[in-house]
C-alpha cells in the first residue's frame, strides 16, 4: 500500500489532510459472497471528522457470472453514503447508492475484461476514531477468482475536524 499527499512526500504525523492509497498487488476471492476487508484500500479515521473519498477498483472475472459488489465499515457512529458508478457487462451504465449498513452491487465485470468501477463517499464520523475499510465479494458465489486489481485507489480527503 502506498500513501502520500499530491507531491508524493510522505504526510508529517497528524496533519493529513488528504490520502491517496494506492493497490499494490491484485487480490482475489473465489466462491464467496461475504463482504471481505479489502488488503490495503483502508485509512484511519479520528473521532469527530467529515472526510470525503473517491475511488476506482479495477474488478476483473473470467467469466461475468460473479459479478462484484462492494461495501464498507465505518467506526461505530459514523454517518456516511456512498455511490457508485460502472459499465456492466451489456455495455450499460450502473448506478448505486447505499450507507455503511448496505453494499453496492455495481454490475461491473464482463468476462475476461477490468472494469473500473468509480465511488464516491461522504463520512461524518462520531466520537469514536476507526478505520474506513473498503469491502468487497462476488455477487454470486462462482468457483472463479473475481479481483480487484495493483493500481485500484482511494482519494480521500478530510474536510474537517467536527
Amino acid at each position: 500500500m502506498k500513501i502520500s499527499n499530491p507531491l508524493g512526500r510522505p504526510y508529517p504525523l497528524g496533519v493529513q489532510t488528504q490520502l491517496i492509497i494506492v493497490k499494490t498487488v491484485n487480490e482475489s476471492v473465489n466462491n464467496s459472497t461475504v463482504l471481505q476487508n479489502d488488503d490495503e484500500l483502508f485509512f484511519a479515521m479520528a473521532a469527530n471528522e467529515v472526510w470525503c473519498i473517491r475511488g476506482g477498483l479495477f474488478c476483473q472475472s473470467p467469466t461475468a457470472a460473479p459479478d462484484v459488489k462492494i461495501g464498507f465499515s465505518v467506526p461505530a457512529a459514523a454517518i456516511s453514503e456512498a455511490f457508485s458508478i460502472c459499465p456492466n457487462a451489456a455495455g450499460s451504465v450502473v448506478a448505486g447508492m447505499t450507507n455503511e449498513v448496505q453494499s453496492l452491487v455495481v454490475g461491473a465485470v464482463a468476462a475476461a475484461e477490468a472494469a473500473l468501477v468509480h465511488f464516491s463517499i461522504g463520512v461524518r464520523n462520531g466520537a469514536n476514531a476507526g478505520n474506513w475499510q473498503l469491502q468487497w465479494a462476488q455477487n454470486v458465489a462462482a468457483i472463479e477468482n473475481t479481483q480487484v486489481n495493483a493500481g485500484s485507489f482511494l482519494i480521500a480527503e478530510r474536510i474537517s475536524p467536527l
